[in-house]
């Protein structure tokens, strides 16, 4: 019996360790959003340069595309409502398991004055 509970807390250990380097290149913090790009995409300051969060759990109509069609109305109403909101001011990320997108942007949950945005 004694060796299956040093099993146990072994693979228990185990975990915890993967786990814990699962978001070992990105750490929770405290950032400041540099600018806002649209209504779900930042820049932030992360560890002496700027990185790019797209915000999970939050898509808004296009309102910066290169191709100006794909613009809309609401995008820029979105765009503006995150500016007032988030725009130097300090942020925390809370990561999920993908760290980043196709496009190199970090992917996370954004958390301001206690509040998931």
């Amino acid at each position: 019996m004694k060796k299956g509970k040093k099993i146990i807390s072994l693979g228990i250990a185990l975990l915890a360790l993967i786990f814990g380097l699962i978001n070992q290149n990105l750490n929770d913090g405290k950032y400041r959003v540099v600018r806002v790009v649209d209504g779900d995409t930042l820049i932030i300051e992360m560890e002496d340069k700027e990185e790019r969060v797209r915000l999970i759990g939050v898509d808004t109509p296009e309102s910066v595309h290169p191709d100006a069609s794909k613009n809309v109305k609401a995008g820029k109403i979105a765009s503006d409502f995150t500016k007032s909101r988030l725009e130097g001011k300090y942020i925390e990320l809370e990561f999920d398991v993908q760290e980043r997108d196709r496009y190199g942007r970090i992917l996370a949950y954004v958390w301001h004055e206690g509040e998931m945005f």
